[in-house]
């Protein structure tokens, strides 16, 4: 299993990659007992889109989550951020109401460029779910390009046992990280859109630019124009 080290955690301190799943491959193992679909949509200037697109037309047996109710903690002006963590008790109920069990197998999608599946991701690793979760490939875009089925049909998943707890030495807090700046042995990473990164635009925050020393890396420079990743940038075969 392939793994990658963490923001600026200890080197000891892994977790594996997120693993890709193509539409064919989804489609083969719709059917499979204990899978798990999240349906990840979302768009910063529109809240509403994915649940409103979600209810339009979705992949059989997904259910939604939601960025601001589900993956996001509440907003508390001048302490957090646009998206803050949700609680961990919170999203554990979430993860438990989508079904999940430690041993389920779980695949994220949204319809690119892929950033809030990656959330998703992110948080369930965050909480110790790090096996057997899967990003689909290009996202609902993808899908769409092989001509495979949306579903209009509502769920009812029985709740999930699992019951995971959070990996606290994933986080770095906006002061620990003021106090690192300028180390030599820190890289700082900024995945955001290169116009945004230079300051040229921010059309979300009130401050345009980027954190003193980060280097820009764009998360869509990791796919090719039809929204899948590139050979070589996820690590796996």
């Amino acid at each position: 299993m392939s793994s990658l080290t963490i923001g600026f955690l200890p080197q000891e301190c892994v977790m594996s990659i997120a693993q890709l799943i193509s539409p064919e491959r989804l489609a083969m193992r719709q059917k499979t007992p204990g899978l798990v679909i999240l349906d990840c949509r979302f768009a910063l200037e529109d809240a509403d889109y994915g649940q409103r697109n979600y209810a339009q037309g979705h992949i059989e047996g997904a259910s939604f989550a939601d960025l601001k109710r589900d993956l996001s903690g509440p907003v508390i002006k001048g302490k957090t951020g646009r998206h803050p963590l949700p609680e961990p008790a919170v999203l554990l109920e979430s993860i438990q109401a989508w079904g999940i069990n430690a041993d389920s197998d779980v695949v994220l999608y949204d319809d690119g460029p892929g950033m809030f599946a990656a959330r998703a991701w992110w948080l369930l690793a965050w909480m110790g779910k790090r096996e057997g979760v899967y990003l689909l490939d290009g996202g609902l875009k993808a899908w769409h390009a092989a001509g495979l089925p949306l579903s209009l049909d509502a769920l009812n998943h029985e709740p999930g046992n699992f019951s995971g707890e959070p990996d606290m030495s994933m986080l770095l807090s906006g002061s620990r990280l003021q106090s690192r700046l300028g180390r030599v042995e820190m890289t700082l990473i900024d995945a955001r859109a290169e116009a945004r990164f230079r300051g040229d635009v921010e059309p979300l925050d009130p401050v345009a630019g980027h954190i003193p020393g980060a280097q820009c890396a764009a998360c869509t420079d990791n796919l090719g124009p039809d929204g899948r990743f590139l050979p070589g940038r996820h690590g796996l075969s």
